[in-house]
């Protein structure tokens, strides 16, 4: 993976649930780490939720290789939320592939 193509900053964030005061879960989001990444936006599709069409806009983070990345975390890039759907290993441990949506506003 060639250093110039990683030209983007992201914000990796993973959850973790807590207890609010009334008992009911509630999932919080962690900074994990801000890493450099090349940003390629792939087609979007469209899906039917709740009788409402919703246009969903997927995008491929590609970073360096990170122990621990998982499916379930999400990506803070320009002021956006993308949820990591799948995380693909490039090489030997050279590199990541994030696939993720861009989360409904």
């Amino acid at each position: 993976m060639r250093s110039g193509e990683l030209d983007r900053r992201i914000v990796l964030q993973s959850p973790s649930a807590t207890r609010s005061a009334t008992g009911a879960e509630v999932t919080t989001w962690a900074d994990v780490a801000t890493v450099w990444a090349a940003v390629k936006r792939e087609k979007g599709g469209e899906s039917d939720a709740a009788e409402a069409r919703q246009q969903t806009a997927a995008v491929v983070f590609r970073i360096r290789w990170r122990a621990g990345v998982l499916p379930g975390w999400r990506v803070s890039f320009d002021g956006r939320l993308f949820d990591v759907a799948d995380v693909r290993e490039l090489g030997r441990r050279e590199g990541l592939e994030l696939v993720a949506a861009a989360r409904a506003t």
